[in-house]
């Protein structure tokens, strides 16, 4: 059936089509049961279908505008809106895998279509749909050799696509000229599909894009499960992800703007990447990031996890404020950065990790174990119930600790004072501490260290620039203290294992500390 320009209107109980019902100028309309087709539906104006039953389509369905209405829709074809105006997907779940969804590619429009105008990225996917002539063996519209007659655009309303149940687009095409817009309230599966759209709002069960490509202006996400494994999902605005559990293994998950991702479980960023151009807020019952990415490039970060956040070699890093809550921080040689950094765990273990915040660390630990890690800070403040640092811990200016227990077999060093409160300080032979460092390991005229503790075991090294105090019961043999100032005060000294005590000057700690020397350079991930 091919109409050059009247209007068609069909109504059976079951249709099937592997022919050509087209109309060059007027609108197309079907209503049935069912609809079969393997052939080609087309409308130079508006396609309107409106199925109770099932519409199978193997072949093309092409207009200006879609106007689309059934029950289920299963597309392994091609579904081409092609006017300029966006066009709505609502469906109580979507099947896209392997299929493509959404902004067809600028190579793909024709002249004449009209110019998308929305804003939105074009998808770069490799599949290709390329749209039909609208009306195929039924005629063509043109203008007159002398360009006399003008095309004149025609302005459509939003087109849509509405499928009660299921829409089934695996290894089909719904693709349009303006904006594609999806609503689902129940599972939309994307395995190695591509989806291009304006606004994606996702509710209800399972959300998975794995292998899959998601891109989006806004997107809105709350499902019982996420799963982006080796997937991406890029959004230029913002992004809003509530699930029970998120597993983001291999994945990509980037926005522009903010992004919020709260799960009541888990979330999984296993050799993934989870960033945002501004905030990043994460809320999570645990964290996995091993070998992960967590990065805010213009903004904070804050995450909150009730249990576990495992770092190990993993990035969290953020531009200006990083606030890490959990009960159990694992960085095992993870790297945590930022310009300000605030953390408040039951325990931390950074083995031969980093935590360096360009201007100040806060940390409240109640167990802290920094085996041959690296922390560094303009201003370092640890309000910890127990501190076991075999590595380096390093202030530009000021270190302050507070702790029950306090054990050090590694360097504490500051460019400017250091005050030390605890109970009970315990330095080993191989520890040092050091007030007035500076990053060349030269010992200034500058630096106070003050040791105020119940009882303080000094078998290591210390060093001030200007003044050391130490006010503790002291149960070194041997006390070896210096300063290169005129003042060495040990105060309430009663030396239980012996009586020895060595105070002396020093100038040049060169050739005694070995510290790090590189400046601040936060990297870009």
């Amino acid at each position: 059936m091919i109409a050059n320009k009247d209007q068609i209107i069909v109504q059976a109980q079951e249709v099937k089509n592997s022919g050509n019902i087209s109309s060059a100028t007027s609108q197309v309309s079907l209503k049935s049961q069912n609809l079969n087709n393997s052939g080609l539906i087309s409308s130079a104006d508006e396609l309107s279908i409106d199925q109770q039953e099932f519409l199978t389509n193997t072949g093309t369905l092409n207009a200006a505008r879609i106007v689309l209405n059934a029950k289920n829709l299963k597309n392994s074809g091609s579904i081409e809106q092609t006017g300029t105006q966006s066009l709505k997907l609502v469906s109580a779940s979507i099947s896209n895998n392997a299929g493509r969804i959404g902004l067809v590619k600028k190579s793909e429009i024709p002249e004449g279509s009209g110019n998308n105008n929305t804003g939105n990225t074009v998808d770069t996917g490799s599949t290709e749909i390329k749209p039909n002539n609208p009306a195929k063996d039924g005629g063509r519209v043109e203008s007159a050799n002398d360009g006399s007659i003008a095309k004149i655009q025609k302005n459509y309303d939003t087109g849509y696509i509405n499928v009660k149940e299921q829409l089934n687009n695996d290894k089909g095409g719904i693709v349009a000229y303006g904006v594609v817009d999806i609503d689902t309230n129940n599972v939309l599966e994307n395995r190695e599909g591509k989806i291009n759209l304006g606004h994606i709002k996702v509710q209800g069960e399972n959300f998975n894009n794995d292998q899959g490509q998601l891109t989006v202006q806004q997107a809105d996400i709350s499902t019982s499960t996420l799963s982006n494994q080796s997937g991406q999902i890029t959004v230029n605005k913002n992004l809003s992800i509530q699930s029970k559990i998120a597993n983001n293994d291999k994945g990509i998950i980037q926005t522009v703007e903010r992004l919020d991702l709260q799960t009541a479980d888990q979330l999984s960023n296993r050799e993934g990447k989870i960033a945002s151009g501004q905030q990043l807020s994460i809320q999570a019952g645990q964290v996995n990031n091993q070998s992960g990415l967590l990065y805010s490039e213009q903004a904070n970060i804050a995450l909150d996890v009730d249990k576990n956040l495992d770092n190990s070699s993993g990035i969290i890093q953020a531009k200006d404020q990083l606030n890490l809550n959990s009960q159990k921080l694992n960085n095992r040689l993870g790297q945590i950065l930022a310009e300000n950094i605030e953390q408040k765990h039951d325990s931390v273990e950074n083995t031969e990790g980093s935590i360096v915040a360009k201007q100040n660390l806060k940390s409240i630990v109640e167990q802290f174990d920094n085996n041959k890690g690296e922390i560094q800070a303009q201003n370092i403040q640890f309000t910890h119930v127990q501190l076991n640092n075999s590595g380096n811990i390093y202030a530009d200016q000021n270190l302050k600790i507070a702790a029950q227990l306090l054990q050090n077999a590694g360097t504490l060093s500051a460019g400017q004072n250091i005050q030390l409160n605890s109970k009970s300080v315990e330095h080993e032979n191989s520890g040092l501490i050091v007030a007035g460092l500076d990053r060349q390991g030269k010992l200034g005229a500058l630096g106070d260290l003050n040791i105020i503790a119940d009882q303080v075991a000094l078998h290591g090294k210390s060093f001030a620039g200007n003044t050391l105090n130490v006010q503790a019961s002291l149960q070194s043999k041997d006390l070896d203290v210096s300063a290169s100032g005129t003042n060495i005060n040990v105060l309430q000294a009663e030396q239980a294992n012996g009586k020895n005590l060595t105070t002396g000057h020093a100038t040049d700690l060169s050739n005694t500390i070995q510290t790090q020397t590189s400046g601040w350079h936060l990297e870009s991930h």
